[in-house]
């Protein structure tokens, strides 16, 4: 407990945190008494002779003032605190703390979710915060309107005494913000269409509306010149006030808000400036840190991952300079975007989902039986393994037993020790079914593919266009994540789960049981899908964690198909594993590759393939 109560103490002794040293010390005092006698004082002795008591002494916060210390109540702390992380440079630090507002909602704590709301109209995190570093409030403002309008779908009636607040969002004149006024309208809304507010019919128009350009569409082309290369006309002088933009961020975000109003990229860039001069005229330029470290500052421009002081300035002038735009223009057709440029533009920016869910609503645990060792110690080093009977488990197959109740018939994971785990699946002629698979197995690994459809409107195109006489049945989305890409409880892969294709799922009489798919029951209520999707998304990390996604079948349901199609299966297993460079040696793949082919009686017969084969680039 000693130990305890010294690492609490020193966790947040630090000069960026002029409050959580006091925080942490009265959570000390709190579990001391808990603590055997004696067992606090001396938790104190060896941190006041220690190093960072010494190092303490170098970086006083100067005399005692009213302000710099929290009042000691629970929730005042607790909304502060989440304020704080809620206006964070880190976009995983924003998501997690939006997390922490849902969880206080669902467990009843509104008088902490009221103190975070109240706070919305501050421009500081003071007293959870140093004073020398400037507070992201735009940011945190944001974040608060995105977790409202979340909860209001599960909590409409709380949500709805936040009224006026959304409101004022949505008719804010000076200087409106298009993010937050989409989430703000999100929330009433949600509240309105479940029974838990009124709104006048000319106020719920204005909200239903808020997205919308309330001017008629201008259907020709009017920008004449002005694009990002072609700069600002020799005749136009430069405004007095120049926030300078990224480089990336001027030639995409801006010049194409830009052509959606066949307003020049200059144009734009000239009202973002004077929004930023607005909110920080000390400001001139995007990389500007306000004090803070620039983790996110790279050659290829700015980073949702993490914001600089200056970036986040930027980002958030782009959508109020969007906001008057929207008002004062009719939308053009110089932007290359469809039918709704407006719409497609917004679009980018806002969640992944319309529905008004996020990504991690959607993801699932890590499955059990997910978490699988498939190397094993060879002579030369770790290799991949060639056991059958490993490889047909990772599809719930037993070549003994057969079929179980399930087998999964698309997935893509990684084992514990990093292996790529890849299996898919085909329909294929019954007189045709051994040829396939003989010839899948003597493809180069790396090159060994079954084909899927890929998730268009009539589920009806090739993800290749070749091995034409193999029927596809499995459908395989893709999709980007959006703004909630970085929520760290989220994977973007659990809003493109693989599906039967239309045309089976029609004859099985499957229907989705949730809005991401997760579950598909047949006419009888009982699942006869089902969908997973778990893990994070750390796509600038090799060695990061990695998402997970697998569709399991029931047997019954395969029966059917096979049957009615006069169809069998071929599951191609391909396991693959990556070396990464050394100073002795180049990075490399390697693979191993087996194929299942079940008949119509749900027979099993195993081809294995090569073993650990490792891939020679054919240059």
């Amino acid at each position: 407990m000693a130990e305890l109560v010294v690492e609490l103490i020193k966790v947040f002794s630090r000069p960026d945190s002029t409050v959580a040293g006091s925080v942490w010390l009265a959570f000390a005092n709190f579990i001391c008494p808990e603590a055997d006698e004696g067992q606090g004082q001396l938790a104190l002795k060896r941190l006041l002779s220690s190093d960072s008591a010494r190092i303490a002494d170098n970086v006083t916060d100067g005399p005692w003032k009213a302000g710099c210390y929290p009042a000691n109540n629970f929730a005042e702390i607790a909304a502060g605190l989440i304020w704080r992380v809620i206006g964070s440079p880190h976009a995983v630090d924003r998501w997690r703390a939006a997390h922490c507002i849902r969880r206080f909602a669902k467990f009843g704590r509104w008088d902490i979710v009221d103190k975070i709301v109240a706070a919305f109209d501050t421009k500081n995190a003071e007293p959870f915060q140093a004073q020398e570093f400037v507070f992201y409030y735009l940011h945190a403002r944001l974040w608060l309107l995105i977790t409202l309008a979340r909860m209001a779908i599960d909590h409409p009636d709380q949500v709805a005494r936040y009224k006026d607040l959304l409101l004022a969002g949505i008719m804010e004149k000076d200087e409106p913000h298009v993010l937050m006024r989409h989430f703000a309208a999100k929330a009433l809304i949600a509240c309105v269409d479940r029974s838990k507010l009124v709104l006048d019919s000319a106020t719920l128009k204005i909200v239903r509306n808020a997205d919308k350009s309330q001017r008629p569409r201008l259907r020709k082309k009017v920008r004449n010149g002005g694009g990002f290369y072609q700069g600002r006309p020799k005749s136009v002088p430069e405004p007095s006030f120049r926030f300078h933009l990224e480089y990336d961020f001027n030639k995409h975000d801006v010049d194409n808000l830009g052509r959606i109003f066949g307003k020049g990229c200059w144009e734009v860039d000239d009202m973002m400036s004077s929004i930023v001069q607005k909110i920080d005229p000390s400001m001139t330029h995007m990389y500007e840190d306000g004090g803070r470290e620039s983790r996110g500052q790279n050659s290829h421009g700015i980073t949702p991952r993490f914001h600089g002081y200056g970036q986040q300035l930027g980002w958030h002038a782009l959508f109020i300079a969007a906001a008057k735009l929207l008002v004062a223009h009719p939308v053009t057709n110089d932007g290359w975007y469809g039918d709704d440029p407006w719409t497609e533009w917004v679009g980018r920016y806002v969640l992944t989902r319309k529905d008004g869910l996020w990504l991690s609503d959607g993801t699932g645990r890590t499955p059990d039986d997910a978490s699988v060792r498939l190397l094993e110690s060879k002579k030369k080093g770790l290799a991949i393994i060639g056991d059958q009977k490993k490889i047909l488990a990772l599809a719930c197959v037993d070549i003994e037993k057969g079929l179980g109740k399930e087998l999964i018939v698309q997935g893509r994971w990684y084992s514990s020790d990093g292996v790529e785990i890849g299996i898919s699946s085909v329909l294929v002629p019954p007189k045709k079914a051994e040829q396939f698979a003989r010839k899948l197995i003597h493809e180069k690994p790396i090159r060994a593919w079954v084909p899927a459809l890929q998730g268009g409107e009539h589920d009806d195109e090739y993800l290749r266009s070749d091995k034409k006489e193999f029927s596809p049945w499995i459908v395989c989305p893709s999709g980007e994540a959006q703004l909630d890409e970085h929520d760290p409880y989220g994977v973007s892969i659990a809003n493109v789960r693989p599906r039967l294709a239309q045309e089976y799922s029609e004859f099985c009489e499957l229907t989705r049981r949730d809005a991401f798919g997760c579950f598909g029951n047949n006419k009888r209520g009982t699942f006869s899908l089902r969908a997973e999707a778990w893990g994070r998304d750390e796509t600038n990390r090799e060695d990061g964690p990695h998402p997970g996604l697998r569709l399991l079948c029931t047997s019954s349901v395969l029966k059917k198909v096979l049957t009615n199609y006069d169809r069998e299966l071929l599951l191609l297993f391909k396991l693959q594993r990556y070396e990464r460079d050394t100073y002795r040696s180049s990075g490399r793949f390697s693979h191993s590759i087996g194929v299942v082919l079940i008949d119509k009686a749900l027979n099993v017969k195993y081809f294995k393939g090569r073993v650990n084969y490792p891939n020679k680039s054919d240059w």
